[in-house]
């Protein structure tokens, strides 16, 4: 059976999506096992954003409330482009959120 490009496309794990997204389409993530593993973190503590109230302006992470630095309806976008392999100036919020954990994802 021979897939077409689409097919194999969405075929792709999360890591070569993250890779593809890290090197063509923003030059500050990483690129190595360890920056993927660290940007799973990252999407972990904006889902639990996403999943918090939308009238609650705080989140719980480590055992620490942090002020929320983006809305609910931007994680849920963020993810969304996280999954899809997609960055652009929605996603590139996620960098907010991880200086305010401490977690260094850039380069």
């Amino acid at each position: 059976m021979i897939m077409n490009k689409e097919q194999y496309r969405n075929k792709r794990s999360q890591y070569e999506k993250y890779v593809v997204m890290a090197h063509s389409q923003t030059h500050q993530l990483g690129l190595n096992y360890m920056s993927y593993l660290m940007f799973k973190e990252l999407a972990e503590v904006i889902d639990k954003i996403a999943n918090t109230a939308s009238d609650s302006n705080q989140y719980l992470h480590g055992n620490e409330m942090y002020e929320k630095k983006i809305t609910q309806s931007e994680a849920l976008r963020i993810l969304d482009n996280i999954y899809n392999g997609e960055w652009n100036a929605t996603t590139a919020k996620c960098l907010l959120v991880a200086n305010q954990i401490g977690m260094n994802i850039k380069r």
